[in-house]
């Protein structure tokens, strides 16, 4: 599952590198001037007049600044800042710094996984599921991602509802599930579309089929578990993914990750220690609080 949702991730880039028509498929017709300066001319208005876009107006992640290295620069290679001398050398050598930033933070949203799953010990869906999540939102939107997910969960539930009595095994009826998800999912696309109440052609096709995929993962997660165990589980994954989101839109965030790099080494001991705890979880403490009040007795 996770090479599959690998492969379709890096499908948009293959296309683009081999033929610009795939491409604009993916992400759309290529970005004119106006619309990289965040405004649109305005047919019914004056010429030379332009209104701003809904981009510039409400912007869901800010960029980083073109001189985040100022604060550190690192033109020579040294023992103490090799691989701030790699990061920065490969900014130069063209390499966006939003995507070293966002490779520079995702063990940092894995390390949360496993914080929360062995040390918390709220239980949640597989490691790839809620950093997905928070990928997904980054490159839509947080609105459309919400929007998106909701009904996801909502057509995950009826589908399980309509699906209940049918005797049938498992892969088939999460197919049928996959079905139902997917044309929730137009439908509510469409419907915002139609009442303006979001840009759809503002959101890229990559991060909806990866949060339809990720549907199949609720949708199994239903069959398999009781309705309390699934809505904690679904719960605490929505829960590490939105915090996921909050890290990666930060430009604080990526600024500082951009600047000192090495702090991606400090996971290891702190994911070796995360390892080495066999003691009792944080929520363990209060399941067993009874327990622990009768033997003092």
């Amino acid at each position: 599952m996770g090479g599959f949702l690998f492969l379709l991730f890096l499908f948009p880039f293959y296309a683009a590198a081999q033929d610009e028509g795939a491409a604009a498929a993916f992400f759309g017709p290529p970005k004119t001037p106006e619309a990289e300066s965040g405004t649109t001319t305005n047919p019914g208005s004056r010429a030379g007049t332009s209104t701003p876009t809904r981009a510039s107006v409400l912007p869901e992640k800010e960029q980083l600044p073109a001189d985040v290295f100022e604060e550190r620069p690192v033109d020579h290679f040294s023992v103490t800042g090799a691989f701030a001398f790699f990061v920065q050398s490969a900014a130069r050598a063209g390499m966006p710094t939003e995507t070293i930033a966002l490779i520079l933070l995702l063990p940092f949203l894995a390390s949360i996984v496993a914080f929360v799953r062995n040390i918390v010990g709220l239980p949640s869906l597989d490691m790839l599921v809620p950093i997905t999540f928070s990928i997904a939102l980054v490159a839509s939107s947080i609105s459309a991602g919400i929007l998106i997910l909701a009904t996801i969960i909502l057509s995950s539930v009826a589908a399980r509802m309509l699906l209940k009595y049918i005797r049938i095994m498992e892969l088939p009826k999460i197919a049928l599930s996959m079905v139902v998800v997917s044309l929730g999912v137009l439908f509510v696309l469409s419907a915002v579309s139609e009442w303006e109440i979001l840009n759809v052609e503002e959101v890229s096709i990559v991060p909806i089929l990866l949060l339809i995929l990720l549907s199949e993962r609720i949708v199994r997660l239903q069959f398999e578990s009781a309705l309390g165990q699934t809505t904690l589980i679904v719960a605490t994954t929505l829960g590490i993914g939105a915090i996921g989101y909050v890290i990666l839109a930060s430009q604080a965030v990526r600024a500082y990750i951009l600047l000192y790099p090495e702090l991606i080494f400090l996971l290891v001991p702190i994911n070796i220690a995360i390892g080495r705890y066999f003691g009792l979880r944080f929520t363990e403490y209060f399941r067993f609080s009874s327990i622990n009040d009768h033997g003092d007795k």
